[in-house]
This record gives structure tokens, sequence and C-alpha cells, in this order.
């Protein structure tokens, strides 16, 4: 198994397909955006041709209305994974979201399901007090979870204050679920000024690809502006501009902010990481497929 990560436009998901294809794999998405079904110019899905090319697993497993959780992810990563190995075929992971790379590969067991009761009452303090609030009562009380978190990214801020009620960890570790020693781990290196172009650009390209009628067309089903689908960075931008709160260059400018700041936070979670190699696309590409 490969693992291929890093912060966001970094080059991953061109890589990941590159290897996959050499390698004769299957490539395993590990981004909390790309499972939801319609989300595919913010998240940067694969196209037709590549996935007719290369089997993918996880994408599209889920409606924008729903909420998925760490513990859905693990279950159908693991299936995938499972699948995988018994077509004797390399799994080639790919993706930024960290919590879900670092549960799979640790061999998390999530906690038990969310208290409802709890949940009701975070929900109603996030909407009363705003998402900023929160992060400050989970900074309190959890300075090193707050510090991986945008203090407006109320959905996952909201997760943490769940997870701390719940005993602190998102799960334990079953040594038998671990991936750790089986996987080869790369997180990309990007200089930080071409990535902070690559991210202003990715921006751009999205509002001009559709992201706003996309984000239009998934308000149109009935998926509510609140929903965590929509809490992602691009979209939330984009249902910003569709209640008529931003302009569409004011979307393309605060996306890329947005994900400047998250660049910056996967940088730091991934250099903590000790089963992950850090080193630039060709680096990579030279150890895997020569």
């Amino acid at each position: 198994m490969i693992l291929i990560a890093g912060a966001t436009a970094s080059g991953k998901s061109a890589l990941a397909l590159e290897v996959a294809l050499a390698l004769g794999g299957e490539l395993v998405s590990v981004d909390s955006a790309a499972v939801y079904r319609g989300l595919d110019v913010g998240t940067d899905k694969p196209d037709a041709l590549a996935r007719r090319a290369v089997a993918h697993h996880l994408l599209d497993v889920a409606d924008p209305f729903e909420r998925f959780t760490l513990a859905a992810f693990l279950a159908q990563a693991r299936a995938a994974l499972d699948r995988i190995a018994a077509a004797g075929r390399p799994a080639v992971l790919v993706g930024g979201t960290g919590l879900y790379a670092r549960a799979l590969v640790e061999g998390y067991l999530p906690q038990a399901p969310a208290d409802p009761a709890l949940r009701r009452a975070l929900d109603a303090a996030r909407e009363r007090e705003g998402a900023e609030a929160l992060w400050r009562r989970l900074a309190a009380a959890d300075p090193a979870a707050a510090a991986r978190l945008a203090p407006r990214d109320g959905v996952r801020v909201q997760r943490a204050l769940e997870r701390l009620a719940q005993g602190g960890a998102p799960g334990t570790v079953d040594p038998a679920l671990s991936l750790v020693g089986r996987v080869e781990a790369f997180v990309l290196d990007v200089d930080p000024p071409v990535l902070a172009a690559r991210i202003d650009a990715r921006a751009r390209s999205h509002v001009e690809r559709g992201l706003l009628d996309e984000t239009l067309r998934i308000l149109g089903r009935g998926v509510p502006p609140q929903a965590g689908a929509l809490r992602s960075i691009g979209y939330r931008e984009a249902v910003a501009w569709a209640r008529g709160l931003a302009t569409a260059d004011e979307v393309v400018a605060r996306t890329a902010r947005a994900t400047r700041q998250l660049a910056k936070r996967q940088r730091t979670w991934w250099r903590a990481v000790a089963w992950a190699v850090h080193g630039g696309a060709d680096e990579v590409r030279r150890r895997l497929i020569g």
C-alpha cells in the first residue's frame, strides 16, 4: 500500500494517478469532501477518463445532505483495501484529510456514536454564538486540537468538542488494524510561494469551471446551506454568493485565502507524523516507479 498526502494543491492527485497507472493499482480517496455526490468542481474530482483508466474508491459515496463520519470512512476504506488486496493489486491512498489518513493508517476504532442531546446543544450554541466562540471553548480545553482547526470551521470545531466530551481522542487504536509498516507514506513538499500561487490559480479556475452553478444545483436539491458538505472551503464561499452576500471575485479571493490558511495547517500537521516521508514529487516518483 502507498499513501500520497500533503497540503492542498501540492499535486497529490496527479502523482497518485501516475503511480497507480504505472503499478497497475487502484486509488482510494482520503478526502472528506470528495465523498459527496455532486461536489465535483470544488473538490477537483478525477474526470471520466481517469476513472476509466484506474479504479477509484471512496468518491461519491454520500449525498451532500448526509453527515459522513469518520466511522463511515474507516469502514468503507478498509473494505476497499480488502477488495483491492484480494484482486492482487497495489492500493494507492491519496488525499489531504489528515484525520482520515491517520485514523486509517494507525488503526483507529471510532468511539460510540455522538450523544444526540450533546450534538443538539452544540448545534444551538454554534447558531447562537458563532463558530469562533466554540473554537475559543475548544482552545481552552485542548489547545493542540484547536491549533489544527480554523476558528471559523464550525463543523470540525464542534466535532472536536464532541470528541472531548466522549473521552478525548477520535477513537482508540487496535494494533491489528494498524497499517504502520505496511504502507509507504509520502508527503509532498512544495515551496510555500509556489503552493500559494497554485492555490490562487485553482480558486480562480474553480469559479471559471462552474463552482457557483454547481453550488446552486446542490442547494436546489434541498441541501441546507449549513450542511457539512457545503461547509467545505470553496462551497461555503459559493453559498455566500448564492445568498447575495459575495460577488464572484470575492468568492475567488475568500476561497484562496481560506485555502492558503488550510495548507499552512496541513503542512504543520504532516510534519508531526512520524510514519510519513517528506519529499518532492520527482523524488517520490523515482522511489515508486523509477
